[in-house]
């Protein structure tokens, strides 16, 4: 296995494999989705492209809480898209 394979991840909304430094992780905490900006956080995790097409269909699609597993009653997405934009 190359070293790079190991890092790969591939993208809830649009399914395109990339290098996991180069997405955006969400983790699925007790009750609410969080932002993982350094990608240390324990638990459930999934990634989006840090571009804005894949992060806004992931909160009208529900892609997060699908792939999460979590219920959409429980989240704050305006949190979630205020803590995003100011990485892309």
């Amino acid at each position: 296995m190359n070293i790079q394979d190991k890092f790969k991840r591939t993208c809830v909304v649009c399914k395109k494999k990339s290098i996991k430094y180069d997405l955006i992780r969400f983790i699925k905490s007790k009750r609410s989705i969080l932002f993982d900006s350094k990608m240390v956080m324990p638990g459930r995790g999934a990634y989006i492209c840090k571009t804005e097409t894949c992060v806004l269909a992931s909160v009208t699609k529900k892609r997060l809480c699908y792939s999460l597993k979590i219920s959409i009653e429980h989240v704050d997405w305006d949190k979630l898209l205020l803590d995003v934009n100011s990485v892309i």
